[in-house]
């Protein structure tokens, strides 16, 4: 239907947007479907080009023409890191497709031509097998029928809507677009409340709230630059204890894609921290046993930990987290950092009951704090 043609209010919520994958992303709608969800896998090309090109590389490390039976290792093994990697862009985009419906998602397929392997015609591989393997609800499929049986059954049926309640479950034998003015009454009422808010300025005052609590962009990337650069200049226990060489602006420029007055800052931060004395102990003094940058960790359910830094001393081990500024002890932000300290100090205490553990947070202006109980 042409979204500029002139449509009643009334039939407004029956308008069908036909539109791909791709061109639904940043879109959402009340109700989505996706259809020929039986047919989402392709084939696997029998031949075709390999290039095996990694991201930090110049140059390819591997160029070369096949054929799906001339196929040997460890061009293979080429071929199926390939396979996983468009094996990933589907699910992605199943996700995309999944995440524009606000209220409803149906997913529907054909089944492929039946076989003596497969009667049912459902490709295992596809996003409706998916859908079943995770035990969506289904709806019986439409059946054709002589057109005097449809009128009846189609009366009978939107009679049946009609008194239906509202957030009943019951499943339907059929399904047709009068399926979704079940919960259309409670979309349009959301609407119009949304357009209330919008007069009455509401929305304004939420979304300025929202804003008020949302972190400045350019703040956390410049927590993230000022995090690389003491990854770099701090030493690790595997590393000499000698700093390298403090890069000139130039060079941090290049490194990070900043600005010159970025790239300026950030070295006044680093400077001000490596010129400390009372963060030398934990961050130049090699008097450790060991210490790591961007420790990895993971708890026993599998959660993945990145410590900003750890150093074991002779009588207990120490959490380093780098932070612009260090929060005032009665904020909302510092109760989140402390929150999260403590779980790093939980899952480290688990890995080494050995020694005690504390938390400190580091802040660009050369503050150190410790956080939180030693454990």
């Amino acid at each position: 239907m042409d979204e500029d043609s002139e449509i009643s209010e009334e039939d407004k919520h029956k308008r069908v947007r036909l539109m791909t994958i791709h061109g639904a992303k940043g879109l959402e709608s009340p109700f989505v479907i996706i259809l020929d969800a039986n047919h989402t896998v392709g084939n696997s090309d029998h031949s075709g080009v390999l290039l095996e090109w990694s991201p930090s590389e110049s140059s390819p490390s591997h160029l070369s023409m096949y054929t799906k039976a001339s196929l040997t290792s460890p061009r293979s093994q080429i071929r199926e890191d390939e396979e996983l990697i468009s094996q990933n862009e589907n699910w992605n985009l199943l996700y995309v497709a999944m995440t524009r419906a606000k209220q409803g998602l149906w997913i529907s397929g054909v089944a492929k031509e039946s076989s003596t392997n497969n009667p049912t015609g459902l490709d295992q591989k596809s996003w409706y097998a998916r859908a079943l393997f995770g035990q969506l609800p289904t709806l019986e499929p439409i059946v054709a029928i002589a057109s005097g049986e449809a009128t009846e059954k189609n009366t009978s049926q939107k009679n049946n809507l009609q008194s239906a309640p509202q957030k009943s479950t019951q499943a339907l034998e059929n399904f047709s677009i009068e399926d979704f003015q079940i919960t259309w009454e409670e979309a349009k009422l959301s609407h119009q409340q949304q357009l209330q808010d919008i007069v009455s300025g509401a929305t304004v005052k939420a979304i300025q709230a929202e804003a008020e609590k949302a972190p400045d962009p350019e703040i956390l990337e410049e927590g993230v630059h000022f995090h690389k650069l003491l990854e770099f200049l701090v030493p690790q226990s595997s590393k000499s204890a000698k700093f390298p060489a403090i890069p000139s602006e130039q060079e941090v420029m290049n490194w990070l894609g900043v600005n010159q007055a970025v790239a300026k800052k950030l070295l006044t931060h680093t400077q001000v921290v490596l010129n400390t004395p009372e963060l030398h102990l934990y961050l130049s003094s090699g008097k450790w046993l060991q210490a790591w940058n961007e420790l990895d960790i993971a708890s026993e359910d599998g959660k993945s930990f990145r410590l900003d830094r750890l150093v074991e001393m002779d009588d207990h081990l120490a959490i380093i987290d780098y932070k612009l500024s260090i929060p005032n002890q009665d904020s909302e932000m510092y109760d989140k950092y402390l929150k999260q300290l403590e779980n790093y100090q939980k899952e480290l205490k688990r890995i080494r009951p050995d020694k005690e553990n504390k938390a400190y947070l580091i802040s660009s202006g050369g503050k150190i704090e410790q956080i939180g109980e030693a454990l």
